[in-house]
């Protein structure tokens, strides 16, 4: 009797390809999302540094073209914030996409898992019924001999 085939064996493996190229995505765009948080942040903690640095200065006395500098290196840097957090939503947005990509993935890869153990049951049964068939054909043969047998000892 030959073994178990199941006829989706392909679109079962590509659904796992699919769903495995899916999370390493999602890793990739979760690392890249850590990165832009963490330049927001920097970014965030530079402008405090500048402020504080011209309140400091300020209070000591700061050259006027010293000041223009500073000044002018805080907004320069205030001005990024937007670029940053647009490409943080950029990010999140991709996120969305690839983790809807994932759970498709994953709930097709279920289904067609599930199935394939359920024709697998139902080959496995009918496979012992055939077994136990042929097992019942060899018993009766040979008791059908036995009784042919009896019957010309007998005669």
């Amino acid at each position: 009797m030959s073994a178990f085939r199941y006829r989706l064996e392909l679109p079962l493996r590509l659904a796992r390809v699919r769903m495995t190229q899916a999370r390493r995505e999602l890793g990739q765009l979760l690392r890249r999302r850590a990165e832009i948080e963490a330049e927001i942040a920097a970014t965030q903690r530079r402008i405090l540094d500048l402020g504080n640095e011209i309140l400091a200065r300020s209070r000591d006395g700061i050259s006027g073209a010293e000041l223009t500098r500073l000044t002018l290196e805080r907004d320069q840097t205030v001005n990024r914030l937007p670029g940053l957090d647009e490409t943080l939503q950029q990010q999140l947005s991709a996120e969305q996409e690839v983790q809807e990509r994932l759970q498709a993935a994953t709930k097709e890869l279920k289904v067609l898992e599930k199935q394939r153990r359920e024709k697998k049951v139902l080959y496995l049964r009918d496979r012992g019924r055939r077994e136990q068939a042929g097992v019942d054909d060899v018993v009766l043969v040979r008791r059908a001999g036995e009784m042919a047998w009896k019957r010309r000892v007998e005669e």
